[in-house]
């Protein structure tokens, strides 16, 4: 069995590595859903606060994007809850196990691409594996095993005697994922995966992502809506380093998307009374009784009117996509 001393020879060890390095054994008062909880996580640089009051849970096999512009506090929020990083203050809970209490045990049950992956360019793909697999204390008798199942997971076969170096961009990130998952963790924790990748390797990463979470939970940061929206169950935005929404995917969409109601009433009521209805945008009168509604929340927005007709006894006759 290796240790983090016997290791010390292999020079420049990246140090969230040695940070989530820890015995191999699985406990099982670990295993409880969610396996991912925040709780009002903060982080102060000196006067400055970069993330305030982020909360949030990862469910089993879900996979969660935390989106938002660059410098929103993305990669300061992912290198707190993978104990890089402390948080100034807030509660972060893994596989059941508390980061700041119980450390190694929390960070077991994680692997973690940082944004710039952490690999040695004059180590072949297989090499570099096998020398992750020690840092994570596996067993010598499982290395191959679960080096062999990080391989093909991300579909790495053709390469693994390759040089790091000379690989292309997506195939660096792929090994980069390889390494986050050689332990087997139940949370894969990616800092912008598809950063830098061209168009045919941001589409292979996605299936990646997808193909990852039936055996796994997946936090992965991003900048851009579309991979968020191509790949997510649920997405969390930061700005400035507030959260400002925690939604499903489909609500969210249903939230940005706008849609115009046909909407028609015995006493026709005035613009301002309409625009003052929670999700109505904008309104056009098309005949004395009949208005056409822009409107957020289709369905929300919709009950709106219906009550708000009935407060006022408007007399609703009709409604639906205009």
């Amino acid at each position: 069995m290796h240790t983090l001393l016997d290791l010390a020879r292999f020079n420049h060890v990246p140090y969230f590595l040695i940070t989530i390095c820890f015995t191999f054994t699985i406990m099982p008062e670990a295993l409880s859903t969610p396996l991912l909880q925040v709780q009002n996580l903060s982080r102060q640089f000196g006067r400055d606060t970069v993330v305030q009051q982020v909360s949030f849970t990862l469910n089993t096999g879900e996979i969660l994007g935390l989106l938002g512009h660059n410098g929103a506090g993305k990669s300061t929020t992912l290198n707190m809850i993978t104990g890089t990083l402390a948080a100034t203050t807030g509660n972060i809970q893994i596989a059941g196990y508390d980061l700041h209490k119980k450390p190694a045990h929390a960070k077991r049950h994680i692997g973690y691409l940082p944004a710039t992956a952490p690999l040695y360019e004059s180590m072949t793909v297989t090499e570099y594996l096998t020398f992750c697999a020690k840092l994570h204390k596996i067993p010598n008798n499982q290395i191959k095993h679960h080096r062999q199942q990080a391989i093909e997971l991300c579909n790495l076969n053709a390469i693994t005697q390759k040089r790091l170096g000379l690989l292309s961009t997506g195939f660096k990130q792929r090994v980069g994922i390889a390494q986050a998952l050689i332990h087997q963790p139940d949370v894969i924790i990616l800092d912008e995966p598809t950063n830098g990748l061209d168009p045919e390797q941001m589409s292979d990463m996605r299936s990646l992502i997808k193909g990852l979470s039936k055996n796994h939970s997946i936090l992965f940061s991003s900048h851009l809506l579309t991979e968020v929206s191509a790949i997510c169950d649920r997405v969390l935005i930061l700005n400035q380093g507030k959260q400002v929404v925690n939604q499903t995917l489909s609500s969210l969409q249903d939230s940005l998307e706008t849609v115009t109601l046909l909407v028609e009433f015995e006493s026709s009521p005035k613009l301002d009374q309409l625009l003052n209805i929670n999700g109505v945008q904008s309104a056009k009168q098309v005949s004395e009784t009949q208005w056409h509604c822009c409107v957020r929340h289709h369905k929300t927005t919709a009950q709106n009117i219906i009550a708000q007709s009935h407060q006022q006894h408007w007399g609703l006759y009709h409604i639906s996509d205009a």
